[in-house]
């Protein structure tokens, strides 16, 4: 999830909509309401999506609860931007999934998001997978750590991600 220019989350995986929407900029730089406005037109299946949109996390949420999906959620935050935690709380709350996981790469949207949402399951993603990572996460309460597959160092910690107490994934 992305947070635009004015406080709200949407779905998109990178900063910039001109590689998959019929839009230009910075989605960040962008309020809720221009990046929805956005179709994607460039991807996969959208031959069975033809007019698919940026979708809200309150949309999203929605699909995974009709659909009976576990939503896994990574909060990709750039420099700067200041979220407000317990928002992003209440919306995963009021969207009734009973279960979802909460991924990102900043330690403190981890922390900060368990302090409102302490029943989710927690992600750490790292690129290189470290002793003071695993360390935080044993910490912190996280419950996993997913990290860069094609980095084979990170291999040689799986059995000490285990070994503590937590899930491993690649990507």
């Amino acid at each position: 999830i992305k947070l635009t220019a004015n406080g709200e989350w949407v779905v998109f995986h990178d900063n910039s909509v001109n590689f998959r929407t019929n839009g230009e900029g910075n989605i960040t730089e962008m309020t809720k309401e221009e990046a929805c406005k956005l179709t994607i037109d460039k991807g996969y299946g959208l031959d069975e999506y033809p007019d698919e949109k940026i979708p809200t996390l309150e949309e999203a949420l929605e699909e995974c609860k009709k659909a009976g999906v576990v939503p896994f959620i990574e909060i990709k935050l750039n420099d700067g931007q200041k979220p407000d935690y317990k928002k992003l709380a209440d919306i995963i709350k009021n969207a009734g999934c009973d279960d979802v996981a909460i991924s990102g790469f900043k330690r403190e949207s981890l922390t900060e998001t368990k302090k409102y949402l302490p029943e989710a399951e927690y992600w750490l993603v790292i690129s290189d997978v470290t002793d003071e990572a695993i360390e935080f996460c044993t910490a912190n309460g996280i419950d996993g750590i997913d990290f860069d597959g094609n980095r084979f160092r990170n291999h040689d910690y799986i059995e000490k991600i285990h070994e503590a107490g937590l899930k491993s994934g690649a990507w």
